[in-house]
């Protein structure tokens, strides 16, 4: 794999009083990294620790294997081949993918030449064509963009690549450098789903600091992972394969997405609920930081789910964007939505998706202690009944709490998801009302699990 420096200044931005010039990178003293590059458990500027976190939280786990065994693969298997040292067998990855597998190939100098010969794509790295724009002079920071309007395409604006190869292939790019010269390419092969990538730098930590190519990352976990249920197997580096994928595999998505968003979002509040009782039932402290934080990404998951579903919101320019603040704390509610749905400056676009998700999770939790459709639009019940029902089926406590929090939240309309901007812009939830509603939440489902295993 190709140098990067082992800190890159993210505040590069020197403005010159007579030329009003952007500077480029500065360099490092210490370029040394002590860390194999795509290693996950390395914190460096050529790890993976930054990704495998991003995934993990987002609910589809990585794990890594030295060894490809195509036999024991099954259809919650994501392949995530980065730079391969070692030539993957190109009848596997073929049955793979016709049998319903998905797979990330990125790779630039790596041995992937035959997988993507068969595949119709052919990798160059020599001869750049006219048209590629550079973020500095060196020409070793390509700058790719959007061309097609999928949901990957519309992940981010701009795309920094790092001392990378480019596609040459019939099939359409999703982002390029330029006509003919492909980052990012997405097809359907069989049953299967690849994603290739020129370029497997964009994962490590130092790239996935940049706004466009970490929403990148986040939009194609979200995008080719059923989230609570897949999981991506990292392949990287020089590794043994042996054994033939199944004629069909098992649990294998049985569209060409695998899910649409209410599948996501359900996947993703069931696996954090889970969660989040198992925690509550050994240490029954709603206030206890683990739970708050499995709480936080219960709701941080979701408003990702929405957000990518209703308001893409792709960052500006590289150039423009380069300087970014200082990242929140990376536990609690507003800082997870802040980390995952706006970046690391001010959500502009309200608290309505996470309120949402609170109301509806009440909802769900509320339901076996009420009468049936007590919760139907035509007929929304009595803040009173919910406390006199609490009352006597849970704790006064319980009642006390139901009956504050329902008595906010019914001004939600159930299911509420606002289907433009314009709407959006006419529901306004405020942070002190949805940190109101939150901690209510919290102590109402802590007194209903406590009852429920008393």
């Amino acid at each position: 794999m190709k140098r990067w420096p082992a800190r890159m200044w993210l505040v590069a931005l020197a403005v010159s009083a007579v030329l009003g010039v952007v500077a480029p990178f500065a360099a490092a003293a210490d370029s040394t990294s002590l860390g194999r590059d795509f290693h996950v458990g390395h914190k460096g500027w050529n790890g993976l620790s930054d990704l495998k976190r991003l995934a993990d939280d987002l609910g589809c786990p990585m794990q890594v294997r030295r060894t490809l065994d195509w036999s024991n693969l099954d259809g919650q298997d994501v392949l995530l081949v980065l730079h391969p040292e070692t030539a993957l067998d190109e009848t596997a990855t073929g049955s793979f993918l016709a049998a319903g597998g998905r797979l990330i190939l990125a790779d630039d100098y790596g041995k992937s030449e035959r997988v993507l010969a068969k595949l119709g794509i052919r990798r160059e790295s020599e001869s750049w064509p006219t048209g590629v724009r550079w973020y500095r002079p060196d020409h070793s920071l390509p700058i790719a963009t959007p061309v097609r309007v999928t949901p990957l395409g519309k992940a981010a604006s701009e795309l920094l690549a790092n001392h990378s190869s480019y596609f040459v292939s019939s099939l359409p790019a999703t982002y390029a450098f330029a006509p003919g010269a492909a980052l990012v390419i997405e097809a359907a092969v069989g049953h299967g789903r690849l994603v290739a990538i020129a370029d497997p730098s964009v994962f490590i930590n130092n790239m996935l600091e940049l706004p466009g190519n970490r929403e990148f990352a986040a939009h194609l976990i979200v995008d080719i992972c059923r989230l609570q249920q897949d999981r991506l197997v990292l392949i990287y580096g020089p590794f043994a394969q042996l054994g033939t994928p199944p004629a069909a595999l098992i649990g294998a998505p049985s569209s060409d997405s695998g899910h649409d968003l209410p599948d996501k979002l359900n996947r993703a509040l069931g696996g954090a609920n889970l969660n989040i009782q198992q925690t509550l039932k050994g240490r029954g402290k709603p206030d206890d930081p683990e739970v708050v934080t499995l709480l936080g990404l219960l709701f941080c998951v979701a408003s990702l789910l929405l957000f990518l579903k209703y308001m893409p919101l792709p960052g500006p320019p590289q150039d423009s964007a380069f300087a970014q603040p200082v990242r929140p704390p990376d536990t609690g509610l507003f800082a997870s939505v802040q980390r995952y749905a706006g970046g690391a400056g001010q959500v502009t676009w309200g608290f309505i998706y996470p309120a949402t998700l609170i109301r509806e999770e009440t909802l769900l939790r509320l339901a076996p202690y009420l009468p049936p459709n007590s919760f139907s639009d035509g007929n929304p019940i009595d803040p009173k009944v919910v406390r006199d029902r609490l009352s006597e089926k849970v704790s006064p406590l319980a009642g006390e709490l139901g009956f504050k929090l329902w008595k906010g939240l019914r001004s939600l309309r159930e299911g509420q998801s606002p289907s433009s901007p314009t709407q959006l812009l006419r529901t306004q939830i405020s942070e002190r009302k949805l940190a109101e509603w939150y901690k209510l939440a919290t102590a109402l489902f802590a007194e209903l699990d406590r009852k429920t295993h008393a």
